[in-house]
């Protein structure tokens, strides 16, 4: 939270930026992702998972400072997908708050893009987007 108040007082950072597993554990959101049936104790941890997201974009919102989710290893991307369009659906409906990041080597990402464009449209929010060619690239075709 004090990234925020910092980029908010530093008008040549546009952005304040996090990767979702700075909210949560790596497998966590691995399971998540492929639809496991988490035990009780993670499906806690999965919920404290997505108020540390909301606690971070709120704050975000009532400053005013655009908040970058840096995107990671395709296998946990999914469940990472799903909260940050949770955050886009609630905090950018009249400018774009959250922003998600689209890996464009991965073969998926034009078809999500599309679908998300239909909800966004159908919903009333606004997607906040960065493209990137990927960084997760070469490791993941190793």
């Amino acid at each position: 939270l004090k990234l925020i108040d910092f980029v908010k007082e530093k008008q040549a950072i546009p952005f304040a930026v996090f990767k979702p597993t700075a909210m949560g554990r790596f497998d966590l959101y691995v399971k998540v992702g492929e639809g496991e049936k988490l035990p009780s104790e993670e499906e806690e941890e999965w919920d404290r998972v997505k108020k540390r997201f909301n606690t971070v974009c709120e704050k975000a919102s009532e400053l005013g400072v655009s908040l970058l989710i840096d995107a990671e290893e395709s296998w946990m991307q999914t469940a990472a997908d799903v909260i940050v369009e949770e955050m886009m659906r609630i905090y950018n409906k009249e400018r774009a708050v959250v922003y998600n990041t689209l890996q464009l080597y991965r073969w998926d990402r034009l078809d999500y893009l599309k679908e998300l464009h239909k909800r966004a449209k159908k919903e009333g929010f606004i997607i906040g987007m960065k493209f990137v060619r990927g960084a997760y690239m070469e490791k993941e075709h190793d």
